[in-house]
């Protein structure tokens, strides 16, 4: 009998650990066991050590195509991912839009999955390097998520450097994602060593950033809520509000 007891026990404890283990371990550990090289086990225990920590204490960062998605918050089985897009242009699009003979967009679409509800986004389009190009969650709470979007681009005559950086918000309650201003190749510049912060302080979201921008001191800073049915109300703005826009969440 203590025997049943004790098999039954260990069957739980490791079905149990099988329903805990996210996409991203999964894929690593069977990467290791297929191909046993030493810097793939690595990894696989990396990430395994990374998600016992608590959300905000853990790397949570996810390539464009990436294989899984990653964690996001432990609580409420919130994962993200990025994945590229590919769709034809609108007749309008060409009427309008100087598009020589290019027939289809690009995208690079976050999809954020709430126990199995998913909300697609997106967040832009994609330059010609896809490898470089990937979403970092900087702080989540059970209010919101705050990300940064790096991408990186072959520098054309308007470019002077290949780096680029969105900032976003996505708001818990109205599932609402926000982009808070867009770097085009030009942060972190020399002297820049703080990175914008979002705080949110009873309905009201504060961004702010200040530093060296297309030469010379600038202050950049938002007020605003997030209101139902994918709308704001920015309050405050270095720029009566021109930078900072709603994503339309896609069907």
């Amino acid at each position: 009998m203590k025997n049943a007891i004790y098999l039954a026990t260990l069957v739980l404890f490791f079905s149990r650990s099988a329903l805990a283990e996210t996409e991203e371990t999964r894929y690593y550990r069977l990467e290791c066991e297929k191909i046993q090289e030493p810097q793939t086990c690595r990894a696989y225990e990396y990430i395994k050590d990374n998600e016992k920590k608590s959300d905000n204490e853990r790397s949570r960062i996810f390539s464009l195509d990436g294989h899984y998605p990653v964690l996001i918050d432990s609580k409420e089985n919130i994962t993200g991912r990025l994945v590229s897009t590919k769709r034809r242009y609108t007749a309008e699009e060409r009427k309008y839009t100087n598009l020589g003979n290019k027939e289809y967009s690009e995208d690079g679409e976050l999809q954020i999955n709430e126990n199995g509800k998913l909300y697609r986004f997106d967040v832009s389009g994609i330059p010609k390097n896809k490898d470089n190009n990937f979403m970092e969650i900087l702080f989540s709470n059970k209010d919101y998520i705050y990300m940064k979007y790096t991408t990186e681009n072959i520098p054309n005559k308007y470019d002077q450097t290949s780096i680029h950086y969105s900032f976003y918000v996505f708001d818990k309650k109205y599932k609402t994602l926000i982009e808070l201003f867009y770097f085009r190749g030009n942060y972190p510049e020399n002297g820049n060593s703080k990175a914008p912060t979002l705080t949110k302080k009873g309905a009201d979201y504060s961004f702010k950033w200040s530093g060296q921008l297309d030469r010379s001191r600038k202050k950049i800073y938002y007020t605003f809520a997030v209101l139902p049915n994918e709308k704001m109300n920015c309050k405050v703005a270095w720029d009566d509000c021109e930078g900072i826009n709603i994503i339309p969440r896609k069907q």
